[in-house]
């Protein structure tokens, strides 16, 4: 199986209105425009409702979609007995389309400021139909299907805004155990 490398960039913004288009983070500043396509909270659903996506000070865009709180069947933490494969803090790719699933990991160290921090996950070619970002035992996400386009290449550099809180993740932490995601960013990989 093929191991992936986690890269964690930290980035500080400035918090602006939901309504305002995402910036593209200052990481990404090099990168020509149209390469880069931007999902906010617009693409962010928790069983396919966007009703559980709400106001965050912490986001850049206002907005985030979190967790639902712990309880025995759910919990959050690295330390936690995973339910099919999936930690709290695993991401992954799924055509529903095709019925593929994508790659997966689980981020397993977390900044200890409980901020939103960008994660690098991985290249991902992405296939027609309806493809999202999967959290949460697959109940967190964000639908990706829009960036496939049949005339052209469709290889992407995923990115995810994320923040994780509490003592599950930060020990000491007095917040309660949470995972917020907030943005993805994908960067269009040409040959």
């Amino acid at each position: 199986m093929k191991k992936f490398l986690l890269t964690v960039i930290l980035f500080a913004g400035a918090v602006f209105s939901a309504a305002a288009e995402n910036s593209t983070p200052e990481f990404l500043k090099d990168v020509p425009e149209n390469k880069v396509v931007k999902f906010g909270s617009e693409r962010l659903r928790l069983n396919n409702s966007a009703k559980f996506v709400r106001e965050d000070a912490d986001s850049e865009t206002g907005k985030s979609l979190a967790a639902p709180a712990p309880n025995e069947k759910w919990q959050h933490g690295i330390d936690k007995k995973p339910r099919g494969a999936m930690y709290s803090s695993t991401v992954s790719i799924y055509n529903w389309t095709a019925k593929k699933q994508g790659p997966s990991f689980t981020i397993r160290e977390f900044p200890q400021d409980e901020k939103f921090h960008w994660y690098k996950l991985w290249d991902y070619e992405f296939l027609p139909g309806r493809t999202s970002l999967l959290m949460w035992w697959w109940q967190m996400q964000a639908d990706l299907s829009k960036v496939y386009k049949a005339d052209a290449g469709n290889k992407y550099t995923v990115y995810v805004s994320l923040k994780f809180t509490g003592p599950a993740y930060v020990p000491g932490s007095q917040k309660q155990d949470g995972v917020f995601i907030d943005q993805v960013i994908l960067v269009k990989i040409t040959d």
